[in-house]
């Protein structure tokens, strides 16, 4: 009864799984740096509130994956609203891009063809992230502050709403401020204990832009980014990467948060030290590292912290007598300005003080300080520490307006400071040499005593202290404050051309040739009827026939092997026993190279067995010998040759050799031809393909990434063009090409149809290219292909076009031949290249040096013997 059930628990089961479909997403547009809510439509999903075993788990339960064509990005899925029919995930950051939904349910993925009922790439089934559904943070104002600080938002923020179900926002969108965060805590929008928003405004009715205050929560003190998230399609917000810092622990942040002291007691004690001090103050935060205190530029030992309490000891301090005033404190540099002053040396500037009219001073404690509008006319004097935030070489630079002047101590003395950058005029960048310091070398933590002089004269002023260090953990991509390394590398070598020397000694003569015999043995069990579409390959060396039925003729076979290169010029006759299912094929070399290899052989199905056997052991009558290289021979060589006659046989050997079937002229059986090794001003463009040297089919050119391949405007040697071509006349396209076609041929074409009328389309004939890293040779019916799809009559080629899967070239004929003669078109379709690509390339840069020598004790005997020696001086050179 148990095993009666099994059947119909897995029926079940497989009408479970295939009822696992994806309808259709929402929304289909989302922001780049995430957190849109994206919807899943369907059926079968898990329920994501069912018992989970083991909640580590990760095939349990939904997974949403979004891909593109370079990238796979998890969209996290939210458990509370997912259910059978639904899921809901967030995006997370992903370029712009389109992305298609791949769904696991249980480990298990749903197969494309039920997404979007087959269409998985389609609208329904994609997501796109785009910058007008990404909410953008122009500026941040402040950059520092105690934590609670009140910030300010400038950006493209899309509404003015928040906390409402209802209300559209004023520009129109529906569209409202879910929340708000600053180093991960909330920031409230909201003024405590009421309904009333900090600021929250777009700058017209019309427009996207606008302002977002929010006070900040939480007492952390540190570093801190800032991020809103909208609803509906925005999601969260993408900083401007400009608005990123690079901070002291190398860290990116936009914000900073420091605490506050308010006082200390007592406010004096003994010199010796041990004085117990209480430091008042604020978010005293020891998250990212222990608190420290410094007192007079010594170490107080802490004793407690709070929040906002601090006890410390003091250590001793020995009496100085070098009068020492200034030491490293607060954060910040304290800036004093005097307005109504107009110093001839900004030097001047330093015997102001307190008691000058037009004193005022303010602490800044981030660079570049913006000065308010309305002052004019003034001098100011800003000093503080510097204090590196690693050991390196350091460039400083120096902005202002309008002049100013940087001096930097190699201590904490300001006695010790001097000149390191001026700005002498207004610029508006770093133009001039003066405002760079020479590099200096700074010791991490150690306090720098700096001072800036400066003097604004009108309009806006500014001064910004900028530092360069050539280590650093970050790119132009992530932070303006980063540059990109840009080095150059320079490879210098030297070419020496390869030079080899062929010797022969004591060279026989009149050595009697024997001829190579062997013996091939094809046996299949195919049935007669069948035979002749059972095939089998014979080859030597690196050139290989054709497919070749089971059962051929003696004929047949000869004719195969007699095309191959690497017999040529020497010749084969083939004789023949046995029947359709078994043959013994009798191959004799007509050869004096003697000594022969095993021919090769390649079966198409597995019921096909070949044995090679040598019958007779071929031996050269020893007039000629042969060189060899990259597998393929030189036609036989004299034992005595000249110097010409050696340099003719290798350049032989390396020159381009089209197999004789194809047809290289244009005439009466050949509309179009072309081979781009001549003129190729038609083929240049990403349309057309790009012509490409030492990488052709049986020359030295092809076309890469091939497009349009015909057009009627394409213009013959004479200037006048083809025109359109009759089918009925030229109705064949034959090629030679490599790489990733895919298996189709474009056509533009007229005809008339039944109706008498002329009609001009464009389609597609199916056709199969070999995807194998290597040249093949293919012709096409064109006219046929077009009869069977448009019924009609006076069928005229317009244009054709090839399309590419991946980098595709092609060496290609156009070869449109009379319908007439398909044995011709049947043997070029087994056609290939005569000899492998490199040698080709190689003919022209052969030279040759003869050195014969005669050795006397040996002229005279019986036996002639002579020593002869070449030096081959070979060129190398390396192809693409």
């Amino acid at each position: 009864m148990e095993s009666a059930r099994l059947p119909l628990l897995l029926a079940a089961l497989c009408c479970f799984c295939s009822a696992q479909r994806i309808q259709y997403i929402t929304p289909h547009r989302g922001s780049i740096n995430g957190a849109t809510r994206l919807t899943i439509i369907g059926e079968g999903f898990a329920q994501e509130q069912q018992f989970q075993l083991n909640p580590k788990d990760d095939t349990f339960g939904n997974r949403v994956t979004l891909v593109s064509s370079s990238l796979s990005i998890p969209c996290d899925v939210e458990r509370d609203s997912t259910h059978g029919n639904q899921i809901q995930c967030y995006t997370r950051y992903m370029p712009q891009d389109q992305y298609v939904v791949y769904v696991n349910v249980d480990g298990v993925p749903i197969p494309n063809s039920n997404k979007c009922y087959g269409y998985y790439t389609s609208y329904q089934c994609s997501f796109y992230t785009v910058p007008y559904r990404t909410p953008t943070i122009q500026s941040l104002s402040p950059v520092s502050g105690p934590p609670g600080t009140l910030v300010t938002v400038r950006g493209r923020i899309y509404s003015d709403v928040y906390g409402s179900n209802t209300d559209l926002s004023s520009n129109g969108l529906n569209v409202r401020f879910l929340r708000s965060f600053m180093g991960g805590m909330p920031c409230d929008l909201l003024i405590p204990e009421s309904d009333k928003l900090y600021n929250l405004q777009l700058d017209s009715e019309t427009s996207s832009w606008g302002y977002m205050s929010c006070k900040m929560t939480g007492t952390y003190v540190g570093h801190h980014n800032m991020s809103y998230i909208l609803d509906d399609e925005f999601g969260r917000s993408l900083p401007d990467k400009s608005l990123f810092w690079v901070s002291s622990l190398d860290k990116l942040s936009m914000f900073q948060t420091f605490a506050e002291v308010t006082g200390v007691s007592p406010s004096e004690g003994s010199t010796m030290g041990g004085t117990l001090l209480t430091i008042h103050g604020r978010y005293f935060d020891q998250t990212d590292q222990p608190a420290q205190v410094l007192v007079g530029g010594l170490p107080c030992e802490v004793q407690s912290v709070s929040d906002d309490k601090i006890l410390c000891r003091t250590a001793a301090h020995q009496m100085k007598s070098d009068n020492m005033k200034v030491y490293p404190g607060d954060r910040g540099l304290k800036m004093e300005a005097w307005n109504d002053t107009r110093p001839r040396y900004l030097t001047d500037i330093r015997s102001y003080n307190e008691n000058t009219t037009g004193y005022w001073s303010h602490v800044i404690d981030s660079l570049p300080h913006t000065f308010p509008r309305e002052i004019e006319y003034f001098s100011s004097r800003t000093r503080g520490f510097l204090v590196p935030p690693a050991s390196g070489n350091y460039t400083i630079y120096l902005l202002c307006d309008d002049r100013c002047e940087l001096y930097l101590s190699n201590s904490s003395r300001p006695e010790d400071q001097v000149k390191i950058a001026d700005q002498p005029r207004y610029t508006s960048n770093y133009n001039l040499e003066s405002q760079k310091s020479k590099v200096l070398s700074l010791e991490k933590g150690k306090p720098y005593y700096m001072e800036l002089l400066h003097q604004e004269y009108a309009v806006v002023a500014t001064i910004n202290i900028a530092l360069f260090r050539g280590d650093s953990s970050f790119t132009e991509d992530q932070t303006d404050d980063a540059v990109n390394e840009v080095q150059k590398i320079v490879a210098r070598y030297e070419a020496f051309d390869e030079e080899q020397v062929v010797t022969f000694n004591s060279w026989p003569a009149n050595v009697a040739a024997v001829h190579e015999v062997q013996e091939v043995s094809v046996s299949s069990n195919c049935p007669d009827h069948l035979c002749g579409n059972t095939f089998f390959s014979l080859g030597y060396g690196l050139a290989k026939t054709g497919p070749i039925p089971v059962g051929a003729s003696a004929g047949v076979v000869e004719v195969a092997l007699n095309s191959l290169w690497s017999i040529k010029p020497d010749t084969v006759q083939v004789s023949k026993q046995g029947t359709s299912q078994s043959s013994d094929y009798t191959v004799t070399f007509n050869s004096d190279r003697g000594d022969f290899e095993p021919l090769q052989y390649e079966v198409f199905g597995s019921d096909t067995n070949i044995t090679v056997t040598e019958v007779t052991k071929g031996r050269n009558r020893l007039s000629t010998f042969t060189l060899l290289w990259g597998g393929v021979a030189t036609k036989p060589i004299s034992y005595n040759a000249s110097e010409s006659e050696v340099l003719s046989a290798l350049e032989d050997l390396m020159s381009a050799k089209c197999p004789t079937e194809v047809l290289i002229a244009e005439g009466p059986d050949v509309k179009y031809f072309k081979d781009f090794e001549k003129d190729n001003s038609q083929f240049n463009n990403a349309q057309t393909g790009t012509p490409v040297s030492n990488f052709g089919f049986c020359g030295l050119w092809s076309l890469k990434n091939p497009g349009v391949l015909f057009t009627e405007s394409y213009t013959k040697e004479s200037g006048a063009s083809y025109g359109q071509v009759p089918l009925s006349q030229h109705s064949t396209l034959c090629f030679a090409y490599m790489g990733g076609l895919t298996n189709e041929v474009g056509i533009k074409f007229t005809y008339v149809t039944s109706s008498s009328q002329t009609v001009t389309q464009t389609t597609k004939i199916n056709t199969v290219f070999s995807k194998e890293p290597e040249w093949s040779y293919k012709c096409i019916d064109l006219l046929s292909s077009l009869q069977t799809k448009y019924v009609g009559s006076k069928y005229i080629l317009l244009e054709l076009y090839l399309y590419k899967v991946t980098l595709a070239l092609i060496s290609m004929w156009m070869l449109f031949t009379l319908e007439r003669d398909p044995p011709q078109m049947k043997k070029m379709l087994f056609l290939s290249r005569d000899g492998p690509l490199p040698l080709r390339a190689l003919a022209s840069l052969l030279k040759l040096s003869p050195s014969p020598k005669i050795n006397p004790s040996l002229h005279n005997s019986a036996t002639q013997s002579q020593e002869l020696q070449w030096i081959v001086d070979l060129i190398f050179h390396c192809f693409k």
